[in-house]
């Protein structure tokens, strides 16, 4: 029997599909792409233009076949295809990019940005990226005409792409946080459930809000019964009184 083996070639372009995969279900996940118009990204693309002399500035997120706008200042279009796109090759490093005249790069002289409107010859996007490290899109600035940046502009550009990152990672920690949640209010669903001893949730003033079929065994009752009653309706009359004292120390915090 013959044995197929995969060449390395091949395991790279299935890490870089599943890398990719994952990346967009990052991207998709926080619900960015075709969001309202957002005051604090679009102050950042004002500002960076300001600073940077450019005359177009974009906050772009790249989805799978196309290049959106999150932000965007000097220019009218909302989207491009994601295979013309600058910002593709920044995502797609990892690293910034920076294109000094694209009328004389080998990667983009004949690109429909360059040939056409906007005429694009100066470049220069960096990364914006996920918690977990994965590239989802750019802060970039463009212009008509070359540009030679100096190391005190590109630091500008680069704390200015640092802020639209923490700002993209606030819904990110959100998600993380629900998931989170949603797993322990899981794990704790299913002790409470079966649990080999009566469990039930209590409201202060006595009415029950949840119960295991184990308590229902211990006191008799069905779930629907208990659930229509209080703790005081199924205590004993004699035990009662102390019931309530504890109850008071509860919620006065003077026992756990």
């Amino acid at each position: 029997m013959a044995t197929q083996v995969k060449t390395a070639s091949e395991k790279t372009g299935i890490e870089k599909l599943t890398l990719e995969k994952l990346r967009l279900e990052t991207l998709r996940s926080l619900g960015l792409l075709d969001s309202d118009p957002d005051e604090f990204f679009d102050c950042i693309t004002r500002i960076a233009s300001t600073i940077l002399g450019t005359e177009i500035s974009v906050i772009s997120l790249i989805d799978e076949d196309r290049q959106w706008f999150k932000s965007r200042h000097g220019i009218a279009v909302s989207e491009t295809p994601r295979d013309i796109s600058f910002c593709t090759h920044a995502v797609n490093s990892g690293t910034e990019l920076i294109v000094e005249d694209a009328s004389n790069d080998a990667r983009f002289v004949t690109n429909p940005l360059v040939v056409n409107a906007p005429n694009i010859r100066f470049y220069a996007g960096i990364p914006i990226k996920s918690i977990q490290g994965y590239s989802l899109g750019t802060l970039c600035v463009l212009d008509s005409k070359p540009i030679r940046r100096s190391a005190k502009e590109v630091k500008a550009r680069n704390d200015l792409a640092q802020l639209a990152t923490e700002e993209i990672h606030c819904p990110e920690r959100m998600l993380t946080a629900q998931v989170t949640i949603d797993h322990a209010q899981g794990k704790f669903q299913s002790i409470f459930e079966n649990a080999g001893a009566g469990i039930g949730l209590v409201k202060p003033s006595g009415p029950w809000l949840e119960v295991n079929d184990e308590l229902c065994k211990i006191v008799g009752y069905s779930r629907d019964e208990l659930l229509g009653l209080t703790f005081q309706d199924i205590t004993h009359p004699e035990d009662l009184h102390k019931d309530l004292a504890l109850l008071n120390q509860l919620v006065d915090h003077k026992i756990d």
